[in-house]
This record gives structure tokens, C-alpha cells and sequence, in this order.
């Protein structure tokens, strides 16, 4: 419906989407990749020439993370396909460096750190007041937990940021009227109701008695399906990390001596809550202090200077956070906190710009004491020693598995149970103890008889099993002697089947010819004892939603009113169609809503269709193959 609309109000024939795949690069600096070097080129854009090793290069990075997906390499054909993808891709990206300057969008520092201090995976909420702010520790910890460096994470902040403003500014271009809006509106939400014709697998059907010519045809084509599978029997050595903690209890003098080690990190350090303004410059930030000294409420002071009022909240924090944030220095840090409440500290440059804070409340150092914290410790004293103790176990048994001693043995050993399992299949479920256990079915029929596996554990750590397998019944296809009972069963439940689609289908295609009313189906329906019930309004935003298939809904919302879907096959071996009753018009209260929803929709053909125009302007020169890694 969005191509029609596009050519409604726009007349343009809409593009095919590459242009989103600009969006897979938005963490790339390719800055320090893309330059007019010596090197023979794999592309020229707009007469900047991009390496051959740079395409090669992330060619090759993008098989080895398919590799680590796949479990294969990716074969010859592939490897060529994603060195053309990576190839356009950076193609695409140049083009939206030059759309972006021809737009005359610009990114400031300012810009990039509002985008910092806004982003809730970097807030934390306060106890008392429940609201959120910018949390300088969460920010260095989530880094560090990416693996980045502050440098590398404004890089990549400004990559997405060029791509979502370029983005932004093209979505504003297309003048849609508020028809454009009610045909994209009408599209997703008209809502159109049915009934349901169906016969199941309770309808009343005499049973046939197959031929020997048929039963042999059946088996001839089904003959799988009747041989008996592998089967396994084995024993399992677990070791259950939940057991080994009920013998795990310290002593007082054990927690004593914990608190003592670790009384400093278990007291709360003098805090402080703080205001926080971004300035634009050391000029704006000198004066937003001589506002605040000369008594400027603070909702003014941002007002006047456009800083955004969540960001002044920077929340509570000690003396070592705020250095952890590598921000500012000690003799910084001393100062603020020898400043009174309400007083303000020296503006200060960071590497979010100039900034201003003001010490609002004081908190004096909370010593920790030893009831608060005693269950806490016995806690954390047991998970370390069971860790431990875990640890030393497994390495024991492995070693003992390795030096070849019996698993019965180790079991008398180190008071370990023995699970057996007997003639399983690939199919089979495992006994409870041993379903949690990562891949020990494959294990399971990946051994040879006999053979026993290395130590397997479960995802989350708390339990592992050492598997041998005892004795393989090695599968066997079986003749038709010997399954003759179950071919007849097999087949006369595929007839009854077919019969049942062959008896729905001549009803459907009777009732299409005759173009009946929905009363009339439903009453030819009923004489034949067919079910017949009434399907709910479903929107085609929602067919997701709805138990029937996506075939048949799909076709539904191609009908006209009163009209017939094809016969499908339906849950729990019933086939079925519908009827169309009834299309409820899409409200329109909330245009707003849907001129976002739609704006969206609309950009990502807005984009492929200005990436295509900059092609035109910017010439785009290929030399060589696609890749050669």
C-alpha cells in the first residue's frame, strides 16, 4: 500500500530498499579506512577511492561471523555475495556522508552529549525520589562491558547520529496530504470478519479396507517411516552443584573475619547529590555559574541557555565514582566536596564539554555493621567456597575419567550419583536430571559403544554429567510382514484424511458457484454436519494474532464481501474454509499516530530513493572482482 500511495502523491516509481543496508555500518568508522592511498582500488565514489584491502578486509569479517553462526565457512558463491554487499555497503555509506553536508546537517559535541546523558541504559533511578539521571560509573562500566573506550563510543554515537538525522531530514520532504494517511491507515486496520466451514477429524466417515496392491504402494512410499530407529543405553555420572551447597555453612568466626576484610567496600562513602549543567563553551559555563551564585532558578538557567532539563539531575555519588569516571581530577573532586550545600564548584572541562555542578545535599559516611550484613556474607561465603568446591570436583573427575577409571568408581569416590537411561532414540526424552545438560543427546549417539564423554554442563553452570554409553541397537528397516498392522492403520487414516478434504472442498466449490448469502452457507454447512462457527475481527496489522493460517488470511483480505477462501488445512487435522461477512472501516482518532507510523514507513523508501538520486550526481566506478580474500 506504500507504493501506491508513494505514486499517489509523489508520482515516483518507488525503488528497491539498499538503502538500509547503510544501517549494518552504523558502528563502522570507516574515517581511517577510506582514503585516496596507492593502494588499487575496489571502488571510486564521487572520485574518492576505497581500497580493495578495506572491502577484502571486512569481507573477510563478515564470513568469519557467519562462520561462527553457521558452524561451516561459508562456501565460494557466498564468500562472493558478501564481498558485493560489503562492497555496496560502503558505497552507501560514502554517499550518505556526501547527502548528509549537501542537506547542510551539522553534529556538535554539544548534540552528541545530550545523546549520552538521555540514553536510560546509562541512568540509574534514586531511592528516594524515583527519578532517573545520567550515572558517570553505569556509562564507564557499560564500556567497559562493549569492550570501547570513550573515543571509540563517540565515534560510533556520531555514525548513528549522522545516519538517523540524514534519515530524519529526508522523512520531512514528501508533502503527503491527510488522504496518504487514511489510505496507509485504512490498509493496516480495516478489520474484516468471517465464518468458519470445516469438517474435522470426528466426521462421521465409514472406514475403508485397503488392498494389498494398496498397502504395499503406502509402504513403498512411506517406508521410513516404519523402520525401527537407532536405540542407546547408557549410564550418566552427574555432579549437581544445588547438593553440594546444603553442606556449605560458615561459622561466625569465618563471617567475622570477612566483615573485617571487607568492612571499607560493605560502609556506604560520603556522598553527594548533585545539579549538573552542559555548557556550550568555558564562556557560557562561567556564566551559568554567576546565575546560579547571583540566585537564577535552575529551570531558567536551562531555559536561557536550551540545556536539556533531564540532564540536569546528575544523581548521588562518592569521591571515588566521580574520578572513575575519569572526567575530572582529585583536587576537583576535593573541592566540590568541601563545598557547603547549594554553593557552586568551579566550572570544569570534561570530555562532555564544560561543566557546571552544584553540590544540593551532603551524606556523611555510613559505617557498615556486622548484624546488617552478617546473612549477606554467609551468602557470598558459600557461593565462593561452592565455586570452589565445584571446581576442584570436576577437575578431579575429569582426571579420573581420562586416566580411564570406571564411572561406578568415581561415583563410590566422591558420593556421586549414576543415572541410567535405556533404549533411547534421537527422538526420546531424556530422564529429567539429564535434560538440562547441553548437548548430551548428540552426545549421546555421537559415541561409540563403550566410549565415554568428557565432562558436559548445563548452561547455567549448576549441574554436569560425564556420559558412557553402554550398548547400540543399530536401526534396521523393517518388511512389510512385520508392520502390515500399522501400514493399514497409517493408511486408512491418510484416506479418511483425504476424503475429508475431497468432502469440504466439494461443499466450498458448490457454494462458490451458486454465490450464497453467509445464512445459506451456514445452513448447508450444518446439513452436512460440517462445523461452522464464526471468526472474530482481525486486522491485517494483527493476522498474527489469529489461530487460523497465515495462507488463509492473507486470502481473506483479497475477497470481496460474501465471497469464499480456497480449502486449508486447519489445527488437529481438520480443513476447512471462510466466508467473508464483514469489513469494519479503520478508525481514524488518532492521526497523529498514524502520520509517525506511516513517516517511518515512508522514510525507508525516501532513502533508497535519494541514495539512487546521489548515485546519478556522484559518479560510482567498480574496478575488479567483488572480492578476492
Amino acid at each position: 500500500m506504500l507504493k501506491q500511495a508513494s505514486s499517489l502523491f509523489m508520482k515516483l516509481a518507488v525503488m528497491v530498499m539498499i538503502g538500509l543496508l547503510v544501517l549494518s555500518f552504523a558502528l563502522l568508522d570507516l574515517g581511517g579506512v577510506v582514503s585516496n592511498s596507492g593502494e588499487p582500488p575496489a571502488v571510486t565514489v564521487a572520485g574518492e577511492k576505497i581500497p580493495q584491502r578495506v572491502v577484502n578486509q571486512l569481507a573477510a569479517n563478515e564470513a568469519f561471523r557467519l562462520q561462527q553462526m553457521l558452524g561451516t565457512a561459508p562456501d565460494a558463491q557466498l564468500q562472493e555475495l558478501i564481498g558485493i554487499r560489503v562492497r555496496e555497503q560502503l558505497v552507501n555509506q560514502k554517499l550518505v556522508d556526501i547527502g548528509f553536508e549537501e542537506l547542510g546537517l551539522e553534529l556538535s559535541e554539544a548534540y552528541l552529549a545530550k545523546k549520552v546523558v538521555s540514553n536510560p541504559e546509562f541512568q540509574e533511578k534514586d531511592a528516594e525520589t524515583g527519578l532517573a539521571s545520567f550515572s558517570p560509573v553505569l556509562f564507564q562500566q557499560r564500556l567497559r562491558g562493549m569492550g570501547m573506550t570513550e573515543a571509540d563510543y563517540f565515534d560510533s554515537l556520531a555514525r548513528e547520529a549522522v545516519i538517523g538525522e540524514f534519515i530524519a531530514a529526508l522523512g520531512e520532504m514528501p508533502p503527503f496530504g491527510e488522504g496518504a494517511y487514511r489510505l496507509f491507515n485504512a490498509e493496516r486496520n480495516e478489520a474484516r470478519a468471517a465464518q468458519i466451514i470445516s469438517i474435522d477429524a470426528d466426521f462421521k466417515l465409514s472406514d475403508k479396507t485397503p488392498t494389498e496392491a494398496e498397502l504395499i504402494d503406502y509402504y513403498q512410499q512411506h517406508r521410513q517411516e516404519f523402520d525401527l530407529p537407532e536405540m542407546r543405553s547408557a549410564v550418566a555420572l552427574l555432579i549437581d552443584k544445588t547438593a553440594l551447597a546444603d553442606e556449605l555453612v560458615p561459622s561466625d568466626e569465618i563471617l567475622k573475619h570477612e566483615f573485617e576484610r571487607q568492612k571499607e567496600a560493605l560502609s556506604v562513602p560520603e556522598m553527594r547529590s548533585l545539579t549538573r549543567f552542559l555548557a556550550a563553551d568555558e564562556a557560557q559555563a562561567q556564566a551559568i555559574k554567576k546565575a546560579l551564585e547571583a540566585g537564577e532558578a535552575t529551570a531558567d538557567i536551562a531555559k536561557k541557555y536550551a540545556i536539556d532539563v533531564s540532564s540536569l539531575d546528575y544523581g548521588t555519588t562518592s569521591r571515588g565514582d566521580l574520578l572513575a569516571t575519569g572526567m575530572v581530577d582529585q583536587a576537583w573532586v576535593d573541592a566540590l566536596f568541601d563545598l557547603p550545600e547549594n554553593a557552586v564548584a568551579q566550572p570544569v572541562e570534561t570530555t562532555f564539554g564544560w561543566q557546571v555542578f552544584v553540590p544540593v545535599k551532603k551524606m556523611a559516611r555510613v559505617e557498615a555493621k556486622f548484624a546488617d550484613v552478617k546473612e549477606q556474607l554467609a551468602k557470598d561465603w558459600a557461593a565462593n567456597q561452592l565455586n570452589e568446591l565445584l571446581y576442584q570436583l570436576t577437575v578431579q573427575v575429569e582426571d579420573a575419567v581420562a586416566a580411564g577409571q570406571a564411572l561406578e568408581e568415581i561415583a563410590e569416590a566422591y558420593h556421586l550419583t549414576l543415572k541410567a537411561v535405556q533404549d533411547v532414540t534421537a527422538e526420546s526424552e531424556l530422564p529429567v536430571a539429564l535434560q538440562e545438560i547441553d548437548g548430551i543427546q548428540q552426545e549421546l549417539f555421537a559415541l561409540p559403544e563403550g566410549g565415554a564423554s568428557m565432562l558436559l554442563s548445563s548452561a547455567d553452570g549448576t549441574s554436569y554429567a560425564v556420559l558412557r554409553v553402554d550398548a547400540v541397537q543399530p536401526s534396521r528397516s523393517r518388511a512389510l510382514d512385520e508392520v502390515k498392522g500399522q501400514v493399514a492403520k497409517r493408511w486408512k487414516e491418510a484416506s479418511r484424511q483425504q476424503r475429508r478434504r475431497e468432502k469440504i472442498t466439494e461443499l466450498r466449490d458448490a457454494l462458490a458457484a451458486e454465490k450464497t448469502s453467509p445464512a445459506t452457507v451456514l445452513m448447508r454447512a450444518k446439513a452436512m454436519n460440517a462445523n461452522a462457527y464464526p471468526m472474530p475481527p482481525v486486522k491485517r496489522v494483527a493476522m498474527d494474532q489469529s489461530e487460523l493460517p497465515a495462507a488463509m488470511l492473507k486470502e481473506l483480505f483479497g475477497l470481496k464481501s460474501h465471497q469464499l477462501t480456497k480449502v486449508h488445512a486447519l489445527a488437529d487435522g481438520a480443513f476447512g474454509f471462510a466466508q467473508l461477512v464483514d469489513i469494519t472501516p479503520a478508525a481514524m482518532e488518532e492521526i497523529d499516530e498514524v502520520k509517525t507510523e506511516f513517516t517511518s514507513a515512508w522514510q525507508e523508501e525516501v532513502l533508497g530513493m535519494y541514495l539512487a538520486y546521489l548515485r546519478q550526481q556522484y559518479p560510482v566506478k567498480y574496478h575488479g572482482a567483488a572480492r578476492s580474500f
